[in-house]
């Protein structure tokens, strides 16, 4: 299950999630890109997947200046470049 963390910078701190792979073995980490609606349930759902392979995965939210947080789908002209 993911958690959300924060990611140090200079502009303040990242929100990002992240997944750790089940034991305590070392693992490949994978940096996974959010869509345009950020970090979702969905996404959220799809990188546990991937931790339950054995992955650790990590996913900043590209967009936490303008929009923090995931858009929902009925927000589709805030997505729009």
């Amino acid at each position: 299950m993911s958690r959300t963390i924060d990611i140090p910078s200079a502009a303040g701190p990242i929100p990002a999630e992240l997944t750790a792979a089940p034991g305590t073995a070392p693992s490949p980490l994978l940096l996974a890109v959010p869509s345009v609606y950020g970090v979702t349930d969905g996404f959220k759902q799809t990188i546990d997947r991937y931790a339950a392979r054995g992955f650790h995965v990590i996913a900043a939210d590209p967009f936490w200046r303008t929009h923090p947080g995931a858009l929902a789908n009925d927000r589709r002209t805030e997505a729009r470049a």
